[in-house]
């Protein structure tokens, strides 16, 4: 496979990767910075920021409004543990074989700094909305600080988390074990938008 074709081979399936995740991208050629000149591999590190710039933004105007539709804690945990999906699409095209070993670990790196802050935005605005109530609601608004954090985003992160592909059923039985309170809405926990540059 000539180098123009290893380019326009991943720079498609990137394109495609952005709007789905769910891309197959295992047949995609191992490159390094040899692969190409040197204007064209900092063409492609740029088509791959934009790919997940791209595909974050996406994912985070998604989780914002998925949460601003849960009506109670049991939705909301719904929304939190499968918003972990496409946190590990993402984790999983950082670790693409095809990379080289640089680019995946910075990669790497980055999605979990990231992932880290967005889980410190949402217990943020979770503990800033908490310290507000008083009165009866205050308890309901404790649980839902708890839920941010037993539903953590960076659940993705821990070493026996699975990055394979078979993170439907935890993410299942992680959504139905928290305690279901119809009565309590939480439409003001929407994480800020929060955008960063890779590589």
């Amino acid at each position: 496979m000539s180098s123009l074709t290893e380019y326009e081979a991943w720079v498609r399936s990137l394109r495609a990767w952005q709007r789905d995740p769910l891309t197959d991208m295992s047949q995609l050629p191992a490159i390094d910075a040899a692969s190409f000149p040197p204007a064209t591999f900092d063409r492609f590190l740029k088509r791959l920021n934009e790919a997940i710039g791209e595909f974050m933004r996406r994912w985070q105007d998604q989780l914002a409004t998925s949460l601003g539709k849960a009506s109670d804690l049991h939705a909301m945990a719904r929304v939190l543990v499968h918003s972990r999906e496409g946190l590990v699409m993402r984790l999983r095209l950082a670790q693409h074989p095809g990379l080289p070993q640089q680019i995946r670990e910075a990669l790497t790196d980055q999605a979990s700094a990231e992932i880290r802050d967005l889980q410190q935005q949402l217990e943020k605005d979770a503990a800033t909305r908490v310290s507000r109530m008083s009165g009866s609601s205050r308890p309901e608004q404790e649980s839902a600080l708890k839920l941010f954090r037993d539903n953590a985003l960076t659940a993705v992160l821990d070493p026996g988390f699975s990055l394979d592909g078979s993170v439907q059923d935890a993410v299942t039985r992680a959504a139905e074990a928290v305690e279901h309170n119809p009565s309590q809405t939480l439409t003001d926990f929407v994480p800020a938008r929060r955008t960063r540059r890779l590589l």
